[in-house]
């Protein structure tokens, strides 16, 4: 398992469904290790379901969403570089 490569901007997990039960992907597990011990959680949105976290090397803020909504739990996750700008508003932060 790699940290975050200064090059990516996005990681985006996948789910399959293999002799009836639901596997999830490297991705999937990179993302659970990154943002319980690699990121720094900042914040939640007023809906509880995007999460923002900075990483400590490079600064840089990483949202975590479920985009696949009608999946069970939210689907699986995705963490997305955010600039600071966009996500004033949307977490409510103060510069």
């Amino acid at each position: 398992m790699s940290m975050i490569n200064n090059k990516e901007n996005k990681i985006i997990g996948s789910w399959e469904v293999k002799k009836g039960k639901v596997v999830k992907d490297d991705n999937c597990e990179r993302i659970n290790i990154l943002v319980d011990e690699h990121l720094t959680f900042i914040s939640d949105d007023e809906s509880g379901w995007k999460k923002l976290y900075q990483d400590p090397k490079d600064s840089r803020y990483w949202e975590l969403t479920f985009p696949e909504s009608d999946v069970y739990g939210g689907g699986p996750p995705k963490l997305t570089v955010r600039s600071l700008t966009s996500i004033i508003t949307d977490y409510n932060l103060n510069e």
